[in-house]
């Protein structure tokens, strides 16, 4: 409804400086927090076995904070033996907290173990990058110190179980894109459940590197301008402030009921996947590569 006097036109002014403030007047879009990928990095698997489940803990980037949802992430599927699947998923478990001289070392998980169904997968002796979307985007409360755990599952006839043939990739040599692993430079590291664990928690014993820098899951994590985040006290005040501004020169003149459009949370699509919970891989594979065997 169009405003019919100068109280409404104030009215409408402040609202749409304070949204255009408060947004920085940009377009929604998805922003990395983490790259471990871009930037060219030397792509290997871990040796070591049992490598069920891969973390890291990470301090994430791009973001002002102090906290973050996470809408998506992209991972390399590695396949160390040739292997037809019926089925094959990838769970995710990402982590408010991170102590890396704690037992177990993740704690405060942001959400429930998400689960990405791929579908049936003939592999080969290879490397297959996927782009995920979360279904809901999950919360983290904190830009450093948190984590993130990983683990396929394969269905050969009896049903989906981890093996040893599915993992995920790892990465070391060129810099971090975005942000850095939440462990010592220059080499940095990960963890696998070199302890047995399947609780996608790890022991302070379960760190490996791989014996280069930058060493880390091969990982980039998304999330969308467009979410909120818990405001900075200066946002508060800029929120305060306009509040008043419009409160003040709403009084001065007899209220006029105004009809204006409820305002929703936008669910963008996003392009990297075309259905928010059915995903499907790259259409470029990485080219084959050899196994050299790691910690």
């Amino acid at each position: 409804m169009r405003p019919k006097n100068n109280s409404q036109w104030r009215v409408f002014f402040f609202l749409a400086l304070f949204v255009f403030l408060g947004t920085g007047g940009s377009k929604a879009e998805l922003l990395k927090v983490f790259d471990g990928i871009s930037g060219g990095p030397t792509f290997v698997v871990t040796g070591g076995l049992p490598r069920t489940f891969i973390g890291e803990p990470l301090n994430l980037g791009g973001v002002a904070g102090p906290s973050v949802y996470i809408t998506g992430l992209d991972v390399i599927l590695a396949s160390q033996t040739p292997q037809f699947y019926n089925q094959v998923v990838l769970r995710v478990q990402l982590w408010n907290d991170v102590n890396t001289n704690s037992s177990p070392v993740f704690s405060n998980p942001a959400s429930a173990v998400q689960t990405f169904d791929i579908g049936a997968q003939n592999l080969f002796n290879n490397l297959y990058p996927f782009s995920f979307t979360f279904s809901t985007p999950i919360l983290l409360s904190s830009t450093t110190n948190v984590g993130i755990t990983l683990n396929w599952q394969g269905d050969t006839g009896s049903g989906l179980t981890s093996t040893d043939n599915l993992t995920s990739a790892l990465r070391f040599n060129a810099p971090f894109a975005v942000g850095s692993p939440a462990l010592s430079p220059p080499n940095y590291g990960y963890y696998r459940n070199a302890s047995g664990g399947t609780d996608f928690n790890f022991l302070p014993s379960d760190m490996r590197t791989i014996g280069g820098p930058n060493s880390a899951i091969a990982l980039v994590l998304y999330t969308d301008t467009d979410l909120p985040i818990v405001p900075e006290p200066s946002a508060v005040v800029l929120m305060v402030l306009g509040a008043i501004a419009m409160a003040f020169m709403s009084v001065r003149r007899r209220p006029v009921p105004i009809t204006r459009n409820e305002i929703t949370g936008k669910n963008p699509e996003f392009p990297r996947v075309p259905n928010p919970v059915s995903f499907q891989a790259c259409s470029t594979r990485l080219r084959s590569i050899k196994f050299p065997p790691q910690n």
